[in-house]
């Protein structure tokens, strides 16, 4: 039985359906010849990352780049809760205003 291939975790990968992907090499069905003349056309890189060393320096080629800043603009929405605790104390005045006509008015 072939061993299972981990995640850095520690944990077995699995495919779609579920089962474990054997450790060890396999083919990929990802056209690198396509992807080359796709990062050409638009001007692009194309990158292939083989085992982790490779893609580690991947990601260090991609961050040596050049860096533009960008300003984003923050939109907040609120929603606006006052009007609740305004009509109960609304209501409360106006209960005390009838009551107030009531046998529960103020004795002077």
């Amino acid at each position: 039985i072939p061993a299972a291939k981990l995640d850095r975790f520690g944990r077995v990968v699995r495919d779609r359906r579920g089962d474990p992907i054997p450790a060890g090499a396999f083919l990929s069905n990802i056209d690198d010849a396509t992807l080359q003349k796709v990062a050409k056309i638009t001007g692009g890189k194309f990158y292939a990352a083989n085992d982790f060393k490779n893609l580690k320096n991947i990601y260090a080629q991609i961050d040596s780049l050049e860096k533009t800043d960008v300003k984003i603009r923050n939109f907040t929405e609120y929603n606006e809760l006052f009007a609740y605790p305004a009509a109960l104390a609304l209501a409360l005045l106006a209960l005390e205003r009838l009551l107030a006509n009531t046998r529960y008015r103020t004795l002077p």
